[in-house]
Formats: structure tokens, sequence, C-alpha cells
């Protein structure tokens, strides 16, 4: 082989190779945008469902540390208290509450326990949370049960259980309408997600809001009756008892 036609075997070469290296940046810089294409489509894709979450009118069902946010490492523990008959709102894919946005995740107790539990996403006052599903009830509102009496399972008077409501217990009353003189509650027993759905019959219970917040009140007060100053438990009282006329 002559120097000239070495020459050209060179160039041929360097130009396969530079041709070779170019093909793989350009494979590499493809791949890149597609990679870049793919994340920019999953973010929009997150934001659209995000948007879509509506907030349904919801009540806690369970007194305690029961609201809950995520630590650094993703587990979640107890972040603030609640009371039963307290009014929040469930992130739904729809206004119909049958879809709340729920997550698996580990709770972690003060103990140092922990469980893998499934949460559902909340919002109260403002703030986001996240709570079991067994303490929340979904697409209803808060009301009072205004005299002792036993809940049934049906909207039958046949139908009555051993689970009594107390007077003044705080209820969550569902959005379903009234059947045969029954109205449709939701209550705790521990293991139904959003609640177990029973039955009171309708001159048991309250929803107007004077009526509910005089016996929300009431309970309050009993629990600190013993640091309450005499004379501003009696004023309490007078103001409690009046309570109702202010929405007539």
């Amino acid at each position: 082989m002559n120097k000239t036609t070495r020459l050209a075997a060179v160039f041929a070469f360097c130009a396969l190779a530079f041709c070779g290296c170019s093909e793989k940046k350009a494979d590499a810089a493809q791949v890149d945008e597609q990679m870049l294409a793919l994340l920019a489509e999953e973010a929009a894709q997150q934001v659209a469902e995000e948007v879509q979450y509506e907030k349904v009118d919801s009540v806690m069902i369970l007194t305690g540390w029961t609201l809950y946010r995520e630590n650094s490492e993703g587990k979640m523990i107890a972040s603030a208290e609640t009371r039963a008959g307290d009014s929040v709102f469930v992130y739904c894919k729809n206004t119909d509450g049958k879809e709340p946005v729920e997550k698996e995740a580990v709770r972690r107790l003060q103990n140092g326990k922990e469980d893998p539990l499934v949460f559902v996403r909340v919002s109260v006052d403002g703030e986001d949370y996240w709570t079991r599903p067994i303490f929340v009830a979904v697409r209803s509102y808060r009301c009072v049960s205004v005299d002792e009496g036993h809940l049934f399972s049906a909207p039958d008077m046949a139908t009555m259980t051993k689970t009594v409501a107390k007077d003044g217990e705080m209820l969550a009353h569902s959005f379903d309408a009234a059947e045969n003189d029954f109205a449709c509650v939701f209550v705790y027993d521990g293991t139904t997600p959003y609640g177990k759905k029973m039955y009171v019959l309708e001159r048991q219970f309250a929803s107007d809001l004077y009526t509910v917040e005089k016996y929300a009140t009431w309970a309050r007060v009993a629990e600190l009756e013993d640091k309450i100053k005499p004379e501003v438990l009696d004023e309490l009282e007078i103001i409690l008892e009046n309570m109702e006329d202010w929405g007539r």
C-alpha cells in the first residue's frame, strides 16, 4: 500500500469513527430528550390529577391523635388531635366521595412500633394531613343525638341493635336521604373504612348548627369543668341554655 493509499485509508477510518461517535451522541441525545419528555408528561399528569381532586364534606368519627403527616422517611407521624364530630374535608377523585385519595404508608408510634397501613388524604382548617379511613366518614356532616336511643342496622324498627347513641353524642349524618322516619349515620367501629353505616330515628338527632354547637360545647365544658371558675361556669350555662334560640 503506497503512502497516498494509506492516508486515504486513515481518513476513511476516521470518518467512519467520527460518524459512529456522532450516531452514538445522537442516540444518547434522543434518549435524553425522550426521558425528559416522559418526565414532563408524568409531572403534567400528576398536576392534572391534583387539580381534579375534590374536597368532599366529611366528619371525624374518633377522638384522639388521628391526623398524621409524613416525616422525612415517608413514615406517618401523629401530628394533630381531633374530636369526634369535627368537620373536615376528604380529598376524592370525584364529588360522589366513592374514590378517596388513599396511599399505603408506615405509621410510626411514639414507642417505636411501626405498622403498614392505608391512609386517606384530608384537609383541616386549610392544612393537609393524612388519617386512617376508619377514623373519618365521607360525604357527611356532623349531627348530635339529642336523646339516648338505640341505633338500627336498617331503616326498620325490627333491626334495632345493642349500640346506643348517648344524649349529646356526636355523629356523622350521611348525605343519603331519610327513609321511613330514619336517618343514615356513620359511627366508628374500629374496622370499617369510612365508618359503619347505621340508622337513627329522625326525632333522636339534630343537625342544625346551633344545636350541634350547643352540645359540642357542653361536652367540652364537662371535660374542663374542674378548671373553670364557678362564676364563668354559671355564665356559660346560661349562654348554652339559650343557644338554640339564636337560630330562630
